[in-house]
Formats: C-alpha cells, sequence, structure tokens
C-alpha cells in the first residue's frame, strides 16, 4: 500500500551540477553563492549525482554523474566529504533543504560491486546485460536479490543521515515499486519529513519497456511512493506548446496528467532541466519566458529553476565533461522577479488542492482552488492586443504588480500578463473563449 504522505508546502527547487556550476565545479565554490540562491526565495538545492563516475565505457573526458563508481563517496574534482557536509550545513542555516539526486537503477560498470556481489546484476552468456543498450556505460541492478535492496537501502540512509532532506530518484520508474515503498518507510524512520522526486518517464519508453520484458512503472503507480513526480508524460505536448504554440494540446495533456494521479502528488514544473534544452535557446522572447516562468511557478506544483536558467543561459552543459555555466549575463532584474514569484507562491498556494487549466488556444488560463479560488492568465505566445478569457467583466488587482486589470467584452489586454489574481466562484466564466 502508498505511504502515509507528509502535507507539502508551496517548495520551489534549485537545480545544480556541481562540476559546471562554476568555473572551480565544487561544494565550497557553491556554497559561497548560496546566499544569492536563498535571495530568490528558493527552498531546496538539489544536486546532480557528485560520486566518483565510472570509467569503463566511460562518455567523454570526465564522465556522466549518473555512472556512480563508488555511492558512499564525493568525487575529489568537487572537494571533501566534509566540504560536503558544510555545504548541506550552511544550506540549512538559511532555512534551505538539500535533495540529492540518487542513481539505483544502474552503477557503474567499473563499480566494486561487479565483482564484489555479481548477484547484483543481470548476466547473459557472462557479460552484464542493460535493458537500454545505449546505457553502454553502465550495469543495470537486478531487484530480484534481496541483500542488493538491503545495501541501497542502507546507502540512503548513511546520505539521509548526514542530513540530506531529500532524495530524486533517477529513472524510478524501472525499479520496482515494492522498493520504493520499502526505501521510504526505512528512511522516514530518520526524517520523517523526507521527501521524494520520481524521475518518472514518458509513456512511450513505458511500453517500449513493458514489450522487451522489463519493470516499468505508469505515472500513476509510481506515484503511491512519491512526492513529486517530472510530467515528462506530456513532453510531446510541452514542446509542441513552446515551438509551435499548440495549446489546447498541452492544455488537454496536463488536464488528464493532473486527473490521473492522487490530488496530493505535486508535478514539478520545470522549463528546463539537466536533460533538456535551454530554455532560453527555444523561447527567444524574453516577454513569453516571463509569462512561461510565471505560469510554471504559480501553477500548482512545484517551482523549478536550472542553474543558469535566470542568466538567460542559451547552452546546455555537457553531462559527459566539465562545461561550465556562463555567468556574463547574470540578471540581478530577473532572480528579483523569481524571488517575487517564490513569494507569491508562499502566500497564495498554501490552502490549494486543485488545479486545471481552461481550454484557451491563445493563452494559458489556470484556475486554483482550496480555501481561496486564483485565477491565471499567462500570455506564454505573446500576442499583443485583446485576449479572450474566461472571467466576467470588471476589475480585478494583478498580485504580481497590484496593478488593477479591467475585462471588458470577455477580454483584457495582453500586456497586462503574466496576470494572477484571488477570484470568485461567480468570476469565472464556463463558455468557450
Amino acid at each position: 500500500m502508498a505511504y502515509r504522505r507528509i502535507p507539502l508546502k508551496p517548495e520551489s527547487i534549485y537545480q545544480v551540477f556541481v562540476r559546471n556550476y562554476s568555473e572551480e565545479g565544487t561544494f565550497n565554490a557553491l556554497k559561497n553563492d548560496l546566499n544569492r540562491i536563498q535571495a530568490m526565495g528558493f527552498d531546496w538545492l538539489y544536486l546532480l549525482p557528485f560520486h566518483p563516475a565510472g570509467v569503463e565505457g566511460r562518455k567523454g573526458k570526465d564522465g556522466s554523474p549518473y555512472s556512480i563508481r563508488d555511492y558512499r563517496a564525493v568525487d575529489s574534482a568537487c572537494g571533501t566529504m566534509r566540504d560536503f557536509q558544510d555545504l548541506v550545513d550552511a544550506a540549512h542555516v538559511r532555512g534551505m533543504k538539500v535533495m540529492m539526486d540518487i542513481v539505483i537503477h544502474h552503477t557503474a560498470r567499473d563499480c566494486v560491486w561487479v565483482k564484489e556481489h555479481p548477484e547484483y546484476y543481470h548476466w547473459k552468456d557472462g557479460a552484464i546485460v542493460n535493458a537500454v543498450p545505449d546505457w553502454s556505460d553502465v550495469a543495470d541492478l537486478n531487484f530480484e536479490s534481496a541483500s542488493l535492496r538491503q545495501e541501497l537501502i542502507r546507502m540512503l540512509s548513511f546520505w539521509a543521515r548526514k542530513g540530506v532532506d531529500g532524495f530524486r530518484c533517477d529513472v524510478a520508474s524501472l525499479v520496482p515499486l515494492d522498493f520504493w515503498l520499502d526505501a521510504r518507510k526505512a528512511l522516514q524512520k530518520i526524517n520523517p519529513q523526507i521527501v521524494m522526486l520520481a524521475e518518472s518517464v514518458e509513456p512511450e519508453f513505458v511500453t517500449w519497456m513493458r514489450a522487451e520484458g522489463h519493470n516499468a512503472l505508469s505515472d500513476g503507480e509510481i506515484a503511491q511512493a512519491f512526492d513529486y513526480l517530472y510530467p515528462y508524460s506530456i513532453r510531446r505536448e510541452f514542446y509542441g506548446a513552446l515551438e509551435e504554440g499548440k495549446l489546447a494540446d498541452y492544455e488537454h495533456a496536463m488536464n488528464h496528467l493532473l486527473a490521473s494521479l492522487p490530488m496530493d502528488t505535486r508535478e514539478i514544473m520545470f522549463l528546463e532541466n539537466h536533460d533538456r534544452q535551454r530554455f532560453s535557446s527555444v523561447v527567444k522572447n524574453r516577454t513569453a519566458r516571463r509569462n512561461w516562468l510565471a505560469y510554471s511557478f504559480l501553477m500548482l506544483g512545484t517551482g523549478f529553476v536550472y542553474a543558469g536558467q535566470e542568466a538567460h543561459e542559451t547552452h546546455q552543459p555537457s553531462l559527459f565533461d566539465k562545461d561550465p555555466v556562463s555567468w556574463k549575463h547574470r540578471d540581478a532584474e530577473e532572480e528579483a522577479y523569481i524571488a517575487g514569484l517564490n513569494a507569491l507562491r508562499r502566500e497564495t498556494q498554501e490552502s490549494l488542492r486543485t488545479a486545471a487549466l481552461l481550454e484557451n488556444d491563445k493563452v494559458l488560463e489556470v484556475k486554483e482552488s482550496g480555501e481561496n479560488d486564483y485565477y491565471g492568465c499567462f500570455n506564454v505566445l505573446n500576442h499583443r492586443g485583446s485576449l479572450p478569457v474566461h472571467l466576467r467583466d470588471g476589475s480585478y488587482e494583478n498580485l504580481l504588480n497590484h496593478k488593477t486589470v479591467t475585462v471588458k467584452d470577455g477580454k483584457m489586454d495582453a500586456a497586462q500578463c503574466p496576470f494572477f489574481a484571488r477570484i470568485r466562484q461567480e468570476d469565472l466564466v464556463h463558455e468557450d473563449r
């Protein structure tokens, strides 16, 4: 059965690949920038894997952070275990929590377990076999091994005792659900408030894996064990909205996804991450990006920024070679904008329970309900002139800037977006617009 969920607050996540965050690529360099991250209002510091990377079959010069050679060590290029602990402590002093990316579907091919515990792996004709052939630098783990499961839970507990507050679990959909439930139960004994984020995968990947005879969990299944999920299941519709302006397809897919999950599951409303294109390279117009950013933070879910996004970075850093973020376009105004979005999240979303996108092929309209009702209108396609909206004619306060917005004849001025307001149920029009 599913675990007993903890109440989720309106939180946001700042994702960091330590190796590429700075020229130094160290825990200490990141620690020295925590005040800036805190000032933007982020609740979580999410670290990509920072363990020693495998050498056998290595991709690139430095190797993938998702090919782990030693789960209880840190990459010496990032610093020492003491440096890591100092970073965790510094985040906690600032009221931030730390999430670490953990990879337990596979290890590096030269992980010590390959020789010491061959029963931990899948073998055929004397060679390790992988479910995904392209992942040639890793070795899939065999969850039929009870001793493997115990060792992985001990490893997760090791990091929880070091003050890690949550885990982002790589390709969690390919790991058995009963393992996640057992791991969650063990971790809650150490930290009752532990938070789990699943990298769920696209439906096409799930069906492919199942057709090949492998375990693969749908979003609905994996939501039984996790607090947060990535909305990868609507990746195609998301990029259709970004690149082709197909808002209706995205709205329909998002509503379907929200309806298919438990109400207390939260989506990670990312615009970019380490696996995806930089958002500024896809959406060139800054006004449109501002509207997308406001939507991603004010839609019920979890706000998310990948380090460098706030500096309008267009280059997607390599996962296989040191490739530092360029901070030459650091934008204090953009950082202040993010801080304002985070503040508004905390102010308005504490008691929200449901959210839906209204059908509108011109703008993204959000209706959110709980103890109070809120409405958002986000001009993500950067239209000019008047926009049709699902609000009754009248005047409303835009909580983003406290200016008055007027709706007349079922339309509002596009320049007044992004718009977010507290409304009454009777303010909403249910006719097609």
